[in-house]
Parts: C-alpha cells; structure tokens; sequence
C-alpha cells in the first residue's frame, strides 16, 4: 500500500507539472522619452532607471540601448552618470548591471595603511577591505541612502579635492561635495558616464536625438561604430604586440582590464588595427573584440570574468590585424576566492 501511495503521488505532480499554466512573461512600463537630451529609456532600462533613483542617481540619458561588441558585450546605455549594460544571465533572465566606469577609467588608488584603518565601531567611517577605501560622513550618508554597493560600488579612492571640490571615487560612480548648496543637495554625482562616453572614443552618432514622435520607441537602434582613424601614410611589414594587465591577482567573480599596445616595425605605434581577445579558461575560450587601437596604438577592454576556479592560471591571448600584417601577444594571470 505504501508504495503504491507513492506511485499514485508521483502521477498525480507529474500530471500538476502539464496542466500548471505558463509562466506569465515579464512586463515592463512603456518606454520614456526624456526630451532633456532627446532620448527613450525602454524596458528593463527603464524598470532599474526607476527603481535605483532615476534621473537623481543616472542623470538623463544620452545614447538609446545599442549592442555594443567592442566594450560591453553586450546590450548597453549611457547615461550622464552611468553606464547600464544588459547581462544575459546562463541561469536566468537578463539582468541590468551598472558598468565599473571609474576602474575602467584607472582611478583606483592604493590600499590605505594598516594604521589608518578606522576602527569598526566608528560611526562616521566604514572600511571596506575589498578594496582597502573608507566611506565616511556625508558621503557615507547619501551612499546608505541611495542604493549603496549595488548603486555605487566599493569605495576606491579616499577623499580628495580636484578642481577645488571635495570628491571620492567608487568603482561605478564619483561623489562631489558641494558645501554652497541646500543641504539636501551639497552631495552630488558627476557626469562619469559622459565621461567615459568621450574616453572610449564611441561614435558621436550614437549621442544624436531621437524624434519624440515615435511614442512607442521601438525606432531603430543605433549601432557602435569603430573609430575611423586616418589611414597610415607608411608601408607596415611588421607588428610587435605588448599585452599586460591590471590584475596579477584577480577575483574569479571579478573583472580584468587587458590593455594592448600595437606598434610596426619601426616601432610606431598603429592606429586602427583590429584587436581579438582569447580568455583561455579551463573548460573553455572566449573570444572578445576589443576596440580598434587608437593613435597611441592603445587598446583596451575590461571584461567579466567566467569564474574559474581558484589557483586556476589564466592565459590572455591577442592577436592584432592591420592589413596584410598580423602578430600576437600573451599575458596570464591568477584567479583567488
């Protein structure tokens, strides 16, 4: 009897799992037109714009969404004070990041010493041993109260002053004290993701408006073009690639920054050559396209890492391309918990 108790439940969620209905698919608020800067924010775009503060935290945007294969690898939109980029995820669906735009940048600084570290019972500031920074006082504030790691990242400078303002950089955002304002506003965000936008060298296009009247946004998206770099006015019979990367040591759920430097046989370095990117993982290679060098012959490309085990030695290889002329390089580096 008990056993065909068992059999008789098995049937019965068996028969459950055919008649349970489909699950219901995700809906998103109508796309907004944000007629500031002559752009729409769309579906999950739109969802984290609104959740995570809007145009307080993000500023306006200034692309559409666009498929950008050079930087993100993915689905990707500026904003004034950000980058959202749209992950697809293996074990679920899409989900919106922040892009690290200040460690893209290179404004990490150094741990602090052991000797400044604040106690862990202060009030006023917070240490953060992943990336060796403090948060403190009003910055610390608006960080508690406007989405903090998810909205900011780990602290990655301390306080600093530039162009006379107080400041602090974090990895997906950078603070600004401005003391002549009301109070509620003395703590602002700078305009990183124009920034970046002018770093990365995208094409102007992308910032171009787009006409309000078509409500439903489902106009065409644009599409990153590569820099169009003037033609060199020299023979190239010869490349040499220097690879290195920022990380010696990196997270296996973190990120890594290849940097590539392309020069001919001369030495001179080439502008607009074409820059493939292998990860060697253990069970797999990835393949990413990197910007095309500019005219320091300088590339780069900051990616997410496919959680490889840890003590697991990860091999960078890249190879260059400029007309007839190709060559490669290699750099490796150590994945930690």
């Amino acid at each position: 009897m008990r056993i065909a108790r068992i059999l008789i439940s098995g049937v019965v969620l068996v028969c459950l799992c055919f008649i349970a209905p489909a699950p219901a698919q995700t809906q998103y608020p109508p796309p907004q037109y944000f007629p500031q800067t002559g752009h729409f924010v769309r579906d999950e775009f739109l969802a984290y714009f609104r959740a995570y503060g809007g145009e307080r935290i993000f500023g306006y945007p200034i692309t559409e969404d666009f498929y950008d294969r050079y930087d993100a690898g993915c689905r990707t939109q500026y904003f004034q004070k950000a980058r959202m980029d749209l992950v697809p995820s293996v074990f679920g669906p899409a989900r919106i990041r922040l892009a690290p735009l200040s460690e893209y940048l290179g404004k990490r600084d150094p741990p602090i010493p052991a000797s400044d570290i604040p106690p862990s019972n202060d009030p006023n500031r917070r240490y953060y041993p992943q990336t060796g920074h403090t948060l403190g006082y009003a910055f610390k504030t608006f960080f508690d109260f406007n989405g903090g790691l998810e909205v900011f990242g780990y602290p990655i400078t301390e306080l600093m002053v530039e162009n006379g303002i107080i400041v602090q950089y974090f990895q997906k955002a950078k603070m600004e004290w401005h003391p002549e304002k009301p109070n509620e506003e003395r703590v602002q965000l700078a305009n990183l993701g124009e920034l970046y936008f002018q770093y990365a060298r995208l094409s102007p296009a992308l910032l171009s408006r787009v006409p309000p009247a078509t409500a439903t946004g489902q106009g065409p998206t644009p599409q990153p073009t590569a820099a169009a770099w003037p033609p060199l006015h020299r023979p190239v019979t010869q490349m040499t690639v220097y690879v290195s990367l920022r990380n010696v040591i990196a997270s296996a759920k973190g990120n890594q920054t290849v940097s590539v430097s392309v020069a001919d046989q001369n030495g001179e370095p080439i502008a607009g050559a074409t820059v493939l990117c292998t990860v060697r993982y253990p069970h797999e290679d990835r393949v990413l396209a990197m910007p095309v060098t500019d005219t320091d012959g300088r590339s780069y490309l900051t990616f997410q890492l496919a959680n490889p085990p840890p003590g697991y030695i990860v091999f960078v290889e890249v190879t260059a391309t400029y007309g007839q002329a190709k060559a490669g390089g290699r750099a490796a580096f150590l994945t930690w918990w």
